[in-house]
């Protein structure tokens, strides 16, 4: 219940000080770094398992190539801290969980995209208020 009440209050914060660019860059960072960890690890779900099979590196690495240029565009050079930060904690969380449970499966992919998208809006938070 707390997470939910820090997230919703760092999303007000956000949005309350105009920075709406930020917030979609977020968004689409936090779910690169899904894209990015589906690709690294070996998973025990079907669904993710499957989709980890058929993710292939090229048209993973046009994708981040496409959003981070388009991501430069709106924020200028915070776009390669903004990538760091979300890139590092998203790894960050799921070797933590993978070390404390043993595997990795579709819940750890979901509290690393919280985890990372908090820590995202924190950075920005930090960076341009």
């Amino acid at each position: 219940m707390s997470f939910t009440l820090l997230k919703i209050a760092a999303l007000s914060t956000l949005l309350m000080h105009h920075l709406f660019l930020p917030f979609v860059v977020i968004a689409v960072i936090s779910r690169l770094g899904l894209l990015i960890l589906i690709r690294t690890y070996d998973f025990r779900s079907s669904f993710v398992s499957q989709l980890h099979t058929n993710l292939r590196l090229f048209p993973l690495v046009l994708v981040i190539g496409l959003f981070g240029a388009l991501g430069f565009y709106l924020l200028s050079w915070n776009i390669f801290l903004l990538f760091g930060v979300g890139g590092l904690t998203a790894f960050l969380l799921s070797s933590f969980a993978k070390k404390g449970l043993g595997f990795i499966n579709g819940d750890v992919l979901g509290m690393s995209l919280e985890g990372s998208e908090l820590m995202l809006i924190l950075t920005v938070l930090l960076v341009w208020y």
